[in-house]
């Protein structure tokens, strides 16, 4: 059975093309219930909000300390960011 959105699917169609817009037309930034299309200030065009792209080139931009304070922290002592990921602390 397929899940129709609270606006009808044509005006679903008609929206943005944000990273914010959710499947009922609303935004997942803001707590709006409608999307205000492109003149909002969040408008984000591109992939979902949970874009993960990007985060092993800034992890590997902080310092040594304290990417080995994260590694420790969150991965074991592992640096999934790094080449091969597996530099150990």
């Amino acid at each position: 059975m397929r899940k129709h959105s609270p606006i009808g699917d044509e005006e679903m169609l008609s929206l943005p093309d944000c990273r914010f817009l959710n499947e009922k037309g609303g935004c997942e930034r803001l707590s709006f219930s409608r999307c205000t299309g492109e003149k909002c200030t969040f408008f984000s065009p591109g992939k979902s909000g949970t874009d993960l792209s990007g985060w092993k080139s800034r992890l590997s931009l902080l310092s040594e300390e304290e990417q080995s304070r994260i590694a420790k922290k969150y991965y074991g002592g592992k640096r999934p960011w790094k080449d091969g990921g597996g530099d150990v602390v």
